[in-house]
C-alpha cells in the first residue's frame, strides 16, 4: 500500500467484508499490485480486492477471481456482493 489514504481504505474495506462474515486478509508489504496478487496466489487466496486511486476516485472497486482471472468492477458499497459472486 503506497500511502496512508491507501491503508485507511484497505483497512476499512477489510473491516465492513468480515463483519459480513467474509474471510479476509490485508496485504501489508510495500509491493505494487503484481506482487500484492502473486502473494494472493502464494496463499491460495480466491479473490482479491482492489481499490487503489482510480478506482477509489471513482467510488469502485475491481474483485479479481484469482482461479479464473475474472474481474468484476462495481461500486465500493456493493463490495460484499462483488465478492460472493
Amino acid at each position: 500500500m503506497p500511502d496512508e489514504d491507501s491503508r485507511d481504505d484497505a483497512l476499512s474495506l477489510a473491516m465492513e467484508l468480515r463483519a459480513h462474515g467474509v474471510s479476509t486478509e490485508t496485504y501489508v508489504g510495500t509491493g505494487g499490485l503484481k506482487s500484492q496478487l502473486r502473494y494472493a496466489g502464494r496463499r491460495d487466496i480466491r479473490a482479491c480486492v482492489i481499490a487503489g486511486p482510480d478506482e477509489r476516485e471513482r467510488g469502485e472497486v475491481t474483485v479479481r477471481d484469482l482461479v479464473t482471472g475474472d474481474q468484476t468492477t462495481g461500486p465500493r458499497r456493493d463490495v460484499v456482493a462483488l465478492v460472493r459472486r
